[in-house]
């Protein structure tokens, strides 16, 4: 098969001939991986004798697989029109072309929606239901208003929405979020499911934060309790006579010494119940002290360095950590009751679009994926069935960005022997990983993606590289851009037909900016209508972000100020960070 290969260079060839478990290329634009998948077809059929019609091979828009399915047709008419190509091996595929009719090059969206029509009946689907259209969206907004208007005089509804914009507010809010975060394949209370897991998650706050009392398991705090910032100001200013020399630090000795200190030792159990009259007062009175404090913020430009770090800890820990952390686990607590029956709501709007969907046959793409997911892990038949349809499954421009297709992926993938049941009730987006990585076929999965590299990866039998090797980088405006470039200027931009202020507000004690910006957009007959916008950005410390990182479950690699890997400082004005998923 050399003729095959000729073209390629070492590492192309070493990812065509590959057969020993499943493999992922990472490579960048215009690096010829989509060329190494469609040799890689070729040479399966000729070379290892597998039916054309028996590999599935997916991208992910139409165009992508039309340009794959004119590449691989293109690649075995050749070979078979060639006589130097060995006679069996020619032979291959001179069958290839004659059957590729019935060869699986298509979208994602396409061959889930054949899963779907197989076991459209189980579900109440109609089967000849559509996908991608309009209609879905427009469906669901047409029965957003209906439902939240009767439902107006509803506590959480009267709470959330403006007044006299229930219209504004069931097209934005429940059509949207109805649209954007549910699908046909979502089972009962598909919000009201996860109150349990935000008010473990809140407690779990609670105590730490205000209570000192750190949770058993893996916990990544992004700031220290009250009381240790409460304990290391107090020490300070006795220690070094602060008030004598910031006469801000009288008030806040006062404070801590003289006042009514909450008492922070008061733990929320698993059981809290974040309505009643105690837990609503305790943090009432927190949250009036907390005003009490805002009120001394620190003011002092004293070159001491103990007061530099006394007014760090007070204005940028105690106040900011309260306005970061603490704000909003009382804002949640006190908007609970609401949020409980917005989110019944929500689950019964859900289960009414859901109802329409299937009897209209009005799908969406996300409906479509997700149920041909459900399917495969719920109806064993069509997984067996599918899984023996399918000697290799090769995937182009493969993005794991939900863990959802790669889910899909696996169970295609399975062991053919095996049927894996999988515990719905317990299902997350690690579940279908854990149980199948042991039970996948050995080469049965061929993956090319895009990581912005410009060299092939191999990483054998580790399939949960999408997840644990995967790095991503983002980037953000330093301390220095917010200190010079924004500060307190104006900028005006003429757009010609358009016209922009850009005024900045910086306030360097909350290490917040606020944007308020006017544009002027002329009309047809000369005038020009206004817009007006707010916006507001943080800053964050390279050591800020390297602390929140960590708290949701990614390593930090590195901040730098260019992409030339120049290690970046907070005194560069861009600085981008790469980040990647723990290994653990």
């Amino acid at each position: 098969m050399s003729d095959l290969l000729n073209g390629l260079n070492d590492r192309q060839k070493e990812a065509v001939e590959y057969l020993d478990g499943p493999l992922l290329i990472l490579a960048g634009a215009g690096s010829g991986k989509t060329q190494v998948l469609a040799t890689r077809f070729a040479w399966l059929v000729m070379s290892k004798n597998i039916k054309a019609s028996s590999i599935l091979t997916l991208t992910f828009t139409n165009k992508a697989a039309c340009e794959m399915y004119s590449r691989i047709y293109q690649t075995l008419k050749n070979f078979s029109l060639d006589e130097r190509v060995p006679a069996k091996e020619r032979k291959n595929a001179q069958e290839a072309v004659k059957d590729f009719a019935n060869v699986h090059i298509q979208t994602l969206d396409s061959y889930c929606g054949g899963v779907v029509r197989q076991a459209a009946n189980r579900y109440g689907i109609k089967p000849d239901f559509s996908t991608g259209s309009n209609d879905s969206s427009k469906n669901i907004q047409n029965l957003a208003l209906p439902f939240v208007l009767k439902h107006r005089n509803n506590p959480a509804i009267l709470y959330f929405s403006e007044s006299g914009k229930l219209e504004d507010f069931a097209n934005d809010f429940f059509a949207k979020v109805v649209t954007s975060y549910t699908s046909l394949a979502d089972g009962e209370n598909p919000f009201s499911k996860y109150l349990p897991i935000q008010v473990k998650q809140i407690i779990k706050n609670w105590n730490y934060y205000i209570c000192g009392i750190k949770p058993a398991d893996n916990f990544e705090p992004m700031a220290k309790p009250i009381g240790t910032y409460i304990d290391e100001i107090v020490t300070l200013i006795n220690e070094f006579e602060l008030e004598e020399k910031a006469s801000e630090f009288k008030n806040i000795k006062k404070i801590f010494t003289e006042g009514q200190i909450p008492d922070f030792s008061i733990p929320l159990n698993e059981n809290a119940d974040f309505e009643s009259k105690a837990v609503l007062d305790y943090v009432k009175q927190i949250q009036n002290w907390y005003k009490q404090l805002e009120k001394y913020k620190v003011q002092s430009r004293s070159s001491n360095e103990n007061v530099k770090e006394a007014k760090s800890i007070f204005n940028d820990c105690l106040i900011g950590v309260f306005a970061e952390v603490i704000y909003p686990i009382f804002s949640y607590i006190n908007q609970y009751k609401y949020v409980k029956e917005l989110f019944r709501l929500l689950d019964e709007f859900t289960h009414e679009v859901n109802c329409q969907k299937r009897t209209s046959g009005a799908l969406t793409f996300k409906d479509v994926t997700e149920m041909a997911l459900k399917i495969l892990m719920e109806q064993h038949d069509i997984r067996q069935q599918e899984k023996k349809s399918f000697n290799k499954i090769m995937i182009d421009e493969f993005q794991d960005n939900n863990g959802k297709n790669r889910d899909l992926l696996f169970l295609l993938a399975e062991n053919e022997d095996e049927c894996t049941t999988i515990p719905s009730a317990n299902f997350n987006s690690n579940t279908i990983h854990d149980l199948l990585k042991p039970k996948l076929v050995k080469d049965k999965l061929f993956f090319v993606g895009d990581e912005k590299q410009s060299i092939y990866k191999f990483r054998g039998a580790e399939v949960s590289v999408f997840n644990e090797l995967k790095n991503d980088f983002f980037d953000i405006n330093g301390k220095e851009k917010f200190e010079t470039v924004y500060g307190q200027q104006t900028y005006a931009m003429d757009l010609g037909d358009r016209f922009c202020i850009w005024q900045n507000d910086y306030d360097p004690s909350r290490r917040l900016c606020d944007f308020y910006i006017t544009l002027f957009k002329e009309r047809a007959d000369g005038a020009y209508e206004r817009y007006d916008e707010l916006q507001t950005e943080r800053m964050y410390l390279i050591s800020d972000i390297k602390r929140y990182l960590n708290g949701v479950g990614l390593e930090f690699i590195g901040a730098y100020s260019d992409f030339d890997f120049t290690e970046a400082t907070d005194a560069d004005e861009r600085i981008y960070v790469v980040a990647r998923c723990k290994k653990n």
